[in-house]
């Protein structure tokens, strides 16, 4: 009977090493060598993470999975964005936030694949003046066989507020892939 208690016990043991390495998914990003930590440094604190730039023209566009801090005058040039690894782990945001045309609107377009399954994407629009989601708009029905193509715009946002873009995937375990434009 010990024999058999030890057994199933080492047997539930190694299952449960091999369920927990299971779910774990790997993600790269680039190093700057040059960079060396100064010597006061005790503890390093991992920044948010940074995507791949997108290069449009001759301006490199970063998203990032937090709040922007620069502005983009979408009155002069639209904004173009690479969408890369957009799951539903946490909000993609452009790396600039805009203010609205003459009629309190912000137009987004917006082509989209998924890697590993079928999805739907939640574009949001984020009121940075008054620190919470202003609006959502859900797109749905995007595969791996083909590109979800679609414009969508918010409306009856305030004027005197700035508002940042996010995209976030709907469903576990799939990756969006795509372009997006926000204009006026």
């Amino acid at each position: 009977m010990k024999i058999f208690k030890k057994n199933v016990l080492s047997a539930m043991v190694v299952l449960g090493v091999v369920f927990a390495m299971l779910p774990l998914t790997a993600y790269a990003d680039t190093i700057d060598e040059n960079a060396v930590p100064s010597a006061a440094e005790t503890m390093i604190v991992a920044p948010e993470t940074q995507y791949d730039d997108a290069l449009v023209g001759t301006t490199s566009l970063l998203r990032a999975l937090y709040i922007p801090t620069s502005y983009w005058n979408l009155a002069s040039s639209s904004y173009s964005a690479t969408l890369a690894q957009v799951t539903n782990v946490g909000r993609l945001y452009t790396n600039y936030y805009f203010s609205t045309n003459s009629s309190s609107r912000i137009y987004v377009d917006y082509n989209v694949s998924a890697l590993g399954g079928g999805s739907g994407m939640t574009i949001g629009c984020y009121d940075i003046t008054s620190g919470s989601v202003a609006t959502t708009f859900s797109v749905t029905g995007i595969t791996t066989s083909a590109f979800k193509t679609g414009s969508m715009y918010f409306y009856n946002l305030n004027a005197n507020h700035m508002y940042a873009i996010y995209f976030i995937a709907t469903e576990h375990n799939v990756s969006l892939h795509g372009t997006a434009t926000v204009r006026h």
